[in-house]
């Protein structure tokens, strides 16, 4: 297999989407992203849904063998590579934050998906790290995270998150872009829901503070792009900092729930939809902008975005 390496400046193009798993969907979302020759794609975990079983080792097969023959660029016949984030069908489902370390109930991602090699010594059984960053360009910082499907949401994760989009401002990265697998902004579960509580109780004024631009939320297998947020609230026409939050993970398996309307929309949702879609991403650092495009299964755009960057 070949790969193009990015481009330090300027424009890329690339998709995000989550809950993939394995057969036909999945499949022709591959297939289409690579009609758009992307230079990468970020997978908001579940990805093969073979849970923490070592037994289902043979679904890791398939999803692998599944992206090797369909994520590959029409342009040039490169492979496309993966930024991935772990998820719930990843993991032992959910790590408690009174736990510091429960790395040996995912006994297959982290070892097929070695993105950033931050070894933690006092836990050599599990050298890889489930949340890494990834500059790209000029001005953009990639965060993906690990929402307690491994690692907890406090605690070392919680500080890392701190100093790496702390040192975003003095690397002048005002441009900071994060995916994980849990919403703080459910559009097909309940706000209440204690898993989206307790996200957004650890992470929301680390966004907020670190001004993320966008975030790319996965988990509910619903559509959903909110308003632009900020200290839980929709920030008002003309103020500069917020962050949207895209989602919810359904580039693959079937679309839950109804299309969200009227009263039945959430408060913080401008758009909600039970469709399947993966997002296609512009973002062009010289001209400031980031168009972002919501896709269907059928390759047509049925949602979109612009946000000044």
């Amino acid at each position: 297999f070949s790969f193009t390496t990015l481009p330090l400046s300027g424009s890329i193009l690339f998709a995000s989407g989550g809950d993939l798993g394995i057969g036909h969907s999945p499949t022709q979302f591959l297939n289409l992203v690579a009609h758009y020759n992307v230079s990468f794609i970020i997978v908001g975990g579940d990805l093969a849904y073979a849970g923490a079983f070592p037994s289902c080792y043979r679904r890791w097969d398939q999803f692998l063998n599944m992206w090797q023959t369909s994520a590959i660029k029409h342009s040039n016949g490169d492979i496309i590579p993966i930024l991935a984030a772990i998820g719930n069908h990843e993991g032992a489902q959910y790590v408690p934050n009174w736990l510091s370390w429960i790395g040996d109930y995912a006994p297959f991602f982290p070892k097929y998906f070695p993105q950033q090699n931050i070894a933690f010594d006092s836990y050599s059984t599990f050298p890889y790290s489930t949340y890494h960053y990834h500059n790209i360009l000029n001005k953009t910082k990639i965060l993906i995270l690990d929402s307690a499907h491994s690692s907890p949401e406090n605690g070392d994760q919680k500080n890392w998150m701190v100093k790496i989009l702390n040192d975003s401002k003095t690397e002048g990265r005002s441009v900071k872009l994060a995916s994980y697998h849990v919403p703080m902004y459910p559009s097909g579960r309940e706000f209440d829901g204690f898993k989206s509580v307790e996200a957004r109780e650890n992470w929301l004024n680390v966004f907020d503070e670190g001004n993320v631009t966008l975030a790319f939320e996965n988990h509910d297998h619903h559509y959903k792009r909110t308003w632009k947020m900020r200290g839980g609230k929709r920030v008002e026409e003309g103020e500069e900092f917020g962050t949207v939050y895209l989602g919810d993970g359904c580039m693959g398996v079937n679309a839950r729930g109804e299309d969200g309307v009227g009263e039945d929309r959430k408060w913080y949702l401008a758009e909600s939809l039970a469709v399947e879609h993966v997002f296609i991403v512009y973002l062009d650092e010289d001209q400031g902008v980031m168009e972002v495009r919501a896709v269907n299964i059928n390759g047509i755009v049925f949602d979109n975005i612009t946000i000044s960057i």
